[in-house]
């Protein structure tokens, strides 16, 4: 959005989807199903690699970004920007 001639704010999010990514987006607990950790499982898929193996459970992040530019002059532009992360982080795992 120009605001003038010399003013820009600039706006953007961008959603990072790790639950489509099964290594982070999966949870650890499904090691426990694999034969070889001995917790008793039987499922071959559910170790290291698998189909169904290990993540750090991450949920998807929102990431919400804000930026100014002032062009001073023609040969000068001064810029500064923000960015703020929306996790869905279940607190209880992380305190």
């Amino acid at each position: 959005i120009a605001a003038s001639t010399a003013l820009t704010l600039h706006a953007d999010y961008e959603l990072t989807g790790f639950n489509n990514v099964n290594s982070v987006g999966y949870p650890i607990e499904n090691l426990f199903g694999c034969p070889t950790a001995g917790a008793g499982g039987t499922d071959l898929e559910s170790c290291m690699g698998g189909n169904n193996g290990p993540g750090f459970g991450w949920d998807d992040v929102g990431t919400m970004k804000f930026g100014l530019s002032w062009q001073a002059s023609p040969t000068l532009t001064c810029a500064r920007a923000t960015a703020r992360q929306i996790s869905r982080l279940p607190q209880t795992k992380y305190s």
